[in-house]
This record gives C-alpha cells, sequence and structure tokens, in this order.
C-alpha cells in the first residue's frame, strides 16, 4: 500500500518497463527496490551504510537483477551508465547541496529518463494557511498527473504562464530595489 503511495505518479503503462535499467539513490532496506525488481530490467542499489545494504541483501536474495554499491551519492562515478528511472525517497534532504545532486541525477538519465524523488518537509512550525495551500498543491499535483500527457501539458503550461512567469517577473522587478 505504501509502495503505490509513492509510486502513485509513475506511468506504469509504459511499453518498454521491462527494459528500464534502474538507480535506487539512498535504498536502505531495499523495500522499494524488491518490489520495483519483477517489473523492470535492473537496478542498482546505492546505500552508504554497510548495515542497511547487508539488510538490502538479505531482503533481496534470490533476486537477480540487482546490484548494490555501498557508496555516497556524492562519490560515486558510473563509468559509461546512465538509467531510464532513477528514485530516491526521502533521501536527498540529507545530503549536502540538493541541487548538485539533482543535477547529478540529470546527467545519470537516459534522454526520455524519469525520476521520482521524495523530499520530506517539516510542518509542525507552519500556519493552518501554508498547510492547507501545500495539501491542495499536493491535491492537484497528483491530479495532473494521472491526465493525458497533452492535456496535462496543457494545464502545466497555463500553471506556467498564469503562476510562475508573473511570479518570476514581480521577482526580477523587485530584485531592482
Amino acid at each position: 500500500k505504501i509502495f503505490d503511495q509513492y509510486f502513485d505518479i509513475f506511468p506504469w503503462d509504459q511499453d518498454n518497463l521491462s527494459e528500464f535499467d534502474c538507480l535506487d539513490i539512498g535504498c536502505g532496506t531495499g523495500r522499494w527496490s524488491k518490489i520495483l525488481s519483477s517489473k523492470v530490467k535492473s537496478i542498482n542499489l546505492l546505500d552508504p551504510s554497510d548495515k542497511a545494504l547487508s539488510i538490502a541483501k538479505k531482503n533481496l536474495k534470490g533476486v537477480t537483477n540487482v546490484k548494490f554499491t555501498n557508496e555516497k551519492f556524492d562519490n560515486v562515478f558510473f563509468e559509461n551508465e546512465s538509467f531510464d528511472f532513477i528514485f530516491s525517497l526521502g533521501v536527498l534532504h540529507h545530503m549536502e547541496n540538493i541541487n548538485k545532486q539533482i543535477i547529478k541525477i540529470n546527467r545519470l538519465l537516459k534522454d526520455g529518463g524519469l525520476t521520482l524523488i521524495y523530499l520530506y518537509y517539516r510542518f509542525d512550525n507552519k500556519s493552518f494557511i501554508f498547510k492547507s495551500i501545500w495539501k491542495l498543491s499536493d491535491f492537484m499535483r497528483k491530479f495532473i498527473c494521472k491526465l493525458p500527457f497533452k492535456l496535462k501539458s496543457l494545464v502545466c503550461s497555463f500553471i506556467a504562464t498564469t503562476t510562475y512567469l508573473p511570479l518570476s517577473y514581480l521577482y526580477k522587478f523587485l530584485n531592482l530595489f
């Protein structure tokens, strides 16, 4: 059930899903990769913790399309390797310079590759209005992700034009002062 909640926006109807090479950044015990491994070609599970990786190896014992890498994402180098799908659930916010990590993920993605990243955020010190806006935006994100591609593209373009573009111009204007 939790896997379905995390991966609900993933396009499971991909024709070539069984040919996907995947990377699980911060795999921990490997619980997400264990479920995903039956649907894809291969998964590289990456984690800097020896203890977590040994548990992942036990949990995925007998699964033949997985590889384990005991290294920090900052330090790992994938020589001539790229991925169709990279995911990191609740990990990147623990690393220094999240922007650098996202740029690295982008470089490792094949053209047209997919990524799923969850960054956790604390709400305990936020106002009711902030929490409500976040919940609304999360609901809209989930709804928009399930739309057909052309409609999704139209909705996203509308949001970008009516929300983000005016905000960027406002920022440019205010930055003058």
